[in-house]
């Protein structure tokens, strides 16, 4: 069993109550036995001294009755005598005191004066001894009788006890005050101090009676500051990003939660990210990237002093939340400082790396009033700044607001317009030098009830949904079935098919499988079949971009690479990867007649030429540019020059009437 310290305590009292108690009863039993001697003592002097005096007198004189005033002397001077009787055998000679006139029964009469108890006091009331004296030659004894106070003894013993009771309780009441007063100040309330200290109740330190006790709360105080310290590291750590040093999103939360309940004055909220990041990590590696992470926060810090602060929200996204403005202009220019000093060269063991970064901004309280609703606005804005080319800062707005609804509002068409039948494939012509079709590219068109939805407008939201893997393998099956098609008539039997590949395709591990399965099924011309992927498949995952190059190669297929120019690096690509076939990007077309772009366009050519890849140019829109671009050396070419993206029914017609032109 536990005990409390207050039952602890009286415990403690009651041993020491107890140990006072038996001392006290100890003394009284000693007193009593002393008064008890006292009184035996007194009685048995009396009586000897009676004797004494009594065979004195009557040897000299035979008269009993003349010792009746020492018998009178004696009663007369102490209360514990009541009497005295002297006898001749049965016959009373002399009487003192105010006893009756009767002789004493046996049953109270004691007879051994030399040992008188408290016993023999309390039972007996006539204590006897003998008297023998010579009257001629003849002896004669007489019997004397003490007869006691019993009343008086009593009150004696009684009031002894009585005293002795009283004296117990003033000690054992001055006991248990002094021991409370004593262990409440010694014990107690320190005890009461040290458990408030450790519970953090209280703060301040106290000067203690006990050493152990002061030694304790050293300790405590000690131990404390120490726990103080690793706290205030551990939450340091848990609110710090490891890498940059700045706050994160845990810090961001917190921040902003006791920013808004403080209702503050109008503020920015700022989501920032580093453009293209993923290909640095991926081409670089992960420590170059984080080496351009922590000089990104460096600028970061430089420029938000103050009230402003920076944060890291995770990967190469940060939050700026800036409060040193008085105007949207004051504003405008603070975020283009940071802009500019992120838009430059990192020089990192010899590489140069480019970095551009965007922004997304939500105003308080003008775009939200809750935590959430800033963070999710600056986020709309942010997908908005890359939207528009990157490198942007975008503020978020109504309209803004409508755009991404309508966003959501397609992501939930886009699962049904599957089901419906509305999504077509088209087809837009690719020719030879001659003009003449040799091939095309199979783009998709969503038609739903509102109209002609744009590529640009669904593919981004099929990615970003997930939706793209499931759309992708319907183009897939609706191009074999091009194929199939193709396969059977003359005109079209010879002309190749090229589709797109999505890097989320890629990723899919059961894309090429269900791929396969398909090829299996329509058993068409596969050498008529061109898969077309970006350079961000490649900078997603090398090796995974190496396994699915060759599977395509295996199965049969060309690999182009689209939008050949555009990308991070891709030159560095071909050195890497097994493509077939390199399509220059519409923006290098386009400025085929200047010198500068005909250089750049040559360049690629002839680079192309020498790994024995052909060539194909995007965006032809005029004959200008085709003469050039066959001058120069493109092997083929695609561009509303010859034909916009037809129907199928519409290319197969074209194609027909390309081939009776050329002929």
């Amino acid at each position: 069993m536990k005990l409390t310290m207050r039952q602890f305590i009286y415990f403690i009292n009651a041993i020491v109550i107890f140990f006072a108690s038996v001392l006290i009863y100890y003394i009284y039993s000693q007193q009593k036995e002393n008064l008890v001697k006292l009184i035996s003592a007194q009685i048995k002097s009396t009586m000897i001294q009676s004797g004494y005096i009594f065979s004195k007198i009557l040897n000299e004189q035979n008269d009993p009755y003349i010792i009746k005033p020492f018998l009178d002397r004696k009663v007369a001077t102490t209360d514990i005598i009541k009497g005295f009787i002297l006898t001749d055998g049965q016959k009373i000679l002399v009487k003192s005191g105010n006893i009756e006139n009767l002789y004493p029964e046996k049953k109270d009469i004691y007879l051994n004066i030399y040992e008188i108890d408290q016993k023999a006091l309390e039972n007996y009331t006539y204590f006897k001894k003998s008297f023998s004296f010579f009257v001629g030659d003849s002896k004669k004894t007489y019997y004397l009788f003490l007869i006691t106070n019993k009343k008086y003894i009593s009150e004696l013993l009684e009031g002894l006890k009585v005293k002795f009771f009283i004296i117990w309780v003033v000690v054992v009441g001055m006991i248990f005050v002094i021991l409370e007063l004593l262990i409440k100040r010694v014990l107690i309330k320190p005890m009461d101090h040290l458990r408030l200290f450790a519970d953090k109740k209280v703060n301040e330190k106290k000067e203690l009676v006990i050493k152990e006790f002061e030694n304790i709360q050293n300790t405590l105080d000690e131990t404390f500051k120490e726990l103080d310290s690793q706290i205030n590291y551990l939450y340091d750590i848990t609110v710090t990003d490891s890498l940059t040093g700045l706050g994160n999103r845990k810090y961001l939360y917190e921040y902003l939660y006791k920013k808004l309940k403080n209702h503050p004055k109008p503020f920015a909220v700022v989501l920032l990210d580093l453009d293209n990041f993923k290909d640095i990590n991926d081409y670089y590696g992960h420590n170059v990237g984080d080496e351009v992470l922590i000089k990104v926060a460096e600028v970061l810090k430089k420029h938000t002093i103050g009230k402003d602060v920076a944060i890291r929200m995770g990967g190469d996204e940060f939050v700026l939340i800036i409060e040193d403005f008085e105007t949207e202009d004051e504003l405008k220019q603070k975020l283009n400082r940071i802009l500019n000093a992120l838009n430059k060269n990192w020089s990192d063991n010899g590489e140069n790396i480019i970095t551009t970064v965007s922004m997304g901004v939500s105003l308080y309280p003008e775009n939200g009033n809750t935590l959430e609703e800033l963070i999710k606005n600056a986020d709309i804005a942010l997908y908005e700044a890359k939207k528009r080319g990157k490198n942007k800062i975008v503020n978020f707005n109504d309209d803004l607001k409508y755009k991404i609804n309508k966003m959501l509002q397609l992501k939930s068409k886009l699962k049904k317009a599957l089901d419906n039948n509305e999504f077509e494939m088209y087809y837009q012509p690719k020719v030879d030098k001659n003009a003449k079709v040799v091939g095309c590219e199979a783009l998709i068109r969503w038609f739903s009830d509102e109209g002609l939805i744009s590529p640009e407008e669904f593919i981004p939201v099929a990615e970003r949904s997930g939706f793209m893997n499931q759309l992708g393998e319907w183009i897939a099956e609706d191009v074999l079935k091009t194929r199939k098609e193709w396969d059977h008539k003359e005109c079209l039997n010879s002309v190749s098919i090229a589709f797109n590949v999505s890097v989320e395709q890629m990723r899919s591990e059961s894309f090429l499988h269900n791929f396969v399965k398909l090829l299996h099924h329509y058993k068409c011309q596969i050498n008529k079949l061109e898969v077309e992927i970006t350079e961000s498949v490649f900078i997603e995952n090398k090796q995974m971009a190496r396994n699915i190059i060759n599977e395509f190669h295996s199965l049969g297929l060309k690999v182009n690479l689209d939008d050949f120019g555009t990308g991070y690096s891709s030159l560095s690509f071909l050195q890497e990867f097994n493509v077939d076939v390199i399509k220059i990007d519409k923006s290098f077309v386009d400025n085929v007649l200047e010198e500068t772009g005909k250089i750049y366009i040559k360049t690629m050519v002839d680079m192309a030429k020498n790994l024995g890849l052909e060539t194909v140019a995007e965006g032809v829109e005029t004959k200008e540019q085709f003469e050039v671009l066959k001058s120069i050396g493109v092997d083929y070419f695609q561009g509303y020059y010859f034909a916009k993206p037809l129907p199928k029914k519409e290319f197969e017609e074209f194609v027909k009437k390309n081939l009776s032109d050329v002929s």
